[in-house]
């Protein structure tokens, strides 16, 4: 599980709000936690090849905070494992290309700018030099309605229906509305 060094020690605090104590043990004794610069540092010595050996799923969390950062970015997107997660919770914040970076990166495709350019002159609408929305034709609408379909996954944690996919319920976390004067 890799995220920011900020983050660093986040997801056993998460696995801790849902799993029952006496597994908890086992089950972040599965998990190794880092930090981008570490994992950087692993992939540039150890390569895609340790990943696959090392571990079944790797997951990027915020991975928008490194899209600008070239020497993450360029491992992140150099690394080839089939179950490589991207997580974020503001994936096309400022810039529907994010959406094509991000699927690039996740499916193991080397980022090209060429390639990003050429996605959003198709999809994206532009104005004055920035990207504002998608392209207005209906049919590239359609087509990137499944281009996103076929490419990306979007959910609210909490509203995905855990039993139907047979993974334990999440608790919903606890909130009450405290007024200071």
């Amino acid at each position: 599980f890799v995220s920011p060094s900020r983050l660093n020690g986040n997801i056993e605090k998460e696995i801790s709000l849902f799993i029952k104590e006496k597994d908890k043990k086992e089950t972040l004794s599965r998990l190794d936690e880092m930090d981008y610069q570490k994992f950087t540092a692993l992939f540039e010595e150890k390569g895609t090849a340790y990943f696959k050996k090392e571990y079944y799923a790797c997951f990027f969390d915020e991975v928008n905070e490194i899209l600008k950062k070239t020497k993450f970015f360029n491992s992140l997107s150099g690394l080839k494992h089939p179950r490589k997660i991207l997580l974020t919770a503001s994936s096309i914040e400022k810039d529907p290309v994010d959406l094509y970076k991000f699927v690039s990166v996740s499916q193991g495709v080397e980022y090209d700018k060429k390639g990003e350019n050429a996605w959003a002159k198709r999809y994206a609408c532009e104005v004055g030099g920035r990207r504002i929305g998608i392209n207005p034709d209906p049919l590239i609408q359609q087509e990137f309605y499944k281009w996103v379909k076929a490419n990306a996954y979007f959910a609210f944690k909490e509203d995905v229906n855990f039993k139907d996919i047979g993974q334990p319920v999440l608790c919903k976390p606890e909130t009450k509305s405290i007024s200071l004067k």
